[in-house]
């Protein structure tokens, strides 16, 4: 079990003294966000607007999963009816021989490297934190699809309470905030949606 709550304190404070405009309140709220119904609604509003092809080729970029997260951090918060957070970090999952495969670059100044150089994919990685403290991310299962050649992953989301993960897996946030992308000159183009 890991203890997310702390990490996201960390990357709160690090985010703070790096000057990030960040407006999040710790600690998290004791309700639950994630539900089926909540699941439900977040598929077909994927689905309105990409194709799979199309949503694969946007994870294939370099921001892909924070171009993502970014266009459906309002949806998201308009389904809910809460303020969440953009938090950029690393996923780490083992894989079949037992050995941890870590997913994003595990400091901030790697990170920043990795923004400004457009490196692949999965060394730039992101997510949505719910005030709970839940996750939810739109876009590793399918960067891991893609990586592995696991086209049935493809379109699938995480959204659980971190201690919940099962098998290893782990998100370790680093930043929160959509304002560090500005402060690594982070530029967005536009989302290919067809």
């Amino acid at each position: 079990m890991q203890d997310y709550p702390s990490l996201f304190q960390e990357a709160l404070n690090q985010s703070k003294k790096s000057k990030v405009n960040v407006d999040v309140s710790l600690p998290f709220e004791n309700k639950r966000y994630i539900n089926e119904w909540l699941m439900y609604e977040l598929g077909p509003k994927i689905g309105e607007m990409f194709t799979q092809e199309s949503f694969v080729k946007l994870m294939r970029q370099p921001n892909g999963a924070t171009q993502l997260h970014l266009q459906f951090l309002p949806i998201i918060e308009r389904l809910l009816g809460v303020k969440s957070v953009l938090t950029f970090g690393y996923v780490q999952v083992p894989n079949d021989e037992d050995i941890v495969e870590t997913f994003g670059v595990d400091t901030i100044e790697s990170y920043k490297t990795a923004i400004q150089t457009q490196a692949a994919p999965e060394k730039l990685h992101s997510w949505i934190t719910l005030p709970s403290g839940e996750v939810i991310d739109l876009a590793f299962m399918t960067i891991y699809g893609l990586i592995y050649n696991e086209a049935s992953l493809f379109g699938n989301l995480v959204a659980k309470m971190p201690s919940e993960f099962t098998g290893g897996m782990r998100y370790v946030p680093m930043m929160v905030g959509e304002d560090f992308l500005h402060c690594v000159a982070f530029v967005s183009e536009p989302l290919v949606t067809e």
